[in-house]
């Protein structure tokens, strides 16, 4: 079975499999046109449906266009997470404010529309120019320093201040290495720390700082 078809029925089959039903769902599915949403009862069924479909074509048109199978949708922080990390931009998209799919609306027409034009490729990611990018760049960095965008927090090392634990083989030296480097990047000497609600400490840079520029 497929992966697209095991969504369906994930959502049309909520607590038992019943093999009648799922039959009549099936019958049902064939007559309208193999349509994956008849085969949901309600309409928050097939709000979610749709939901789960806008996420998996967002997460798999990110890898594609990025080439890293590691890389996540950030939809709150989608300008420093990808714009300005990636170097890339989502045109096309169809509701007014990018939002995590979970959070839209249950409304099924706009559901449809944005799933549509992700399948069709009319809202897509694209690759931003250096020149795009330097200029999406100079236009974030002001806002960050004045306060208009919250600057990214980043939770403490938990070692942080104490002593770390002796490399002993070139391997791991290196990569304790690298990461003190990236440490050095993304946390300069004059960013603040703040206990939390939970008093794990986290890290308000001071300024921006973008390690992971697509090449």
């Amino acid at each position: 079975m497929s992966k697209h078809k095991r969504a369906v029925l994930q959502h049309a089959v909520r607590k038992r499999w019943d093999a009648h039903e799922v039959g009549t769902k099936i019958e049902a599915f064939a007559i309208a046109g193999c349509n994956p949403v008849n085969l949901l009862s309600t309409s928050k069924q097939k709000a979610d449906y749709l939901k789960s479909q806008i996420h998996h074509k967002f997460e798999s048109n990110l890898v594609e266009i990025t080439g890293n199978p590691h890389t996540v949708m950030h939809y709150l922080r989608f300008e420093e997470d990808i714009v300005l990390c990636y170097g890339i931009d989502l045109v096309g998209y169809t509701y007014k404010k990018l939002m995590n799919p979970s959070d839209l609306s249950t409304s099924l027409p706009p559901l449809k529309a944005l799933l549509d034009s992700l399948e069709n490729g009319t809202c897509k990611f694209v690759k931003l120019s250096a020149q795009e990018l330097k200029k999406r760049r100079g236009a974030y960095n002001p806002k960050l320093i004045s306060g208009e965008i919250e600057p990214h927090k980043r939770k403490r090392r938990s070692d942080a201040g104490g002593k770390r634990a002796r490399v002993d083989n070139a391997a791991d030296r290196d990569e304790e290495e690298g990461e003190s480097d990236i440490d050095a990047i993304e946390h300069p000497k004059n960013s603040e720390f703040i206990d939390d609600a939970t008093d794990n400490a986290i890290v308000l840079s001071a300024r921006p700082s973008f390690t992971c520029l697509y090449a």
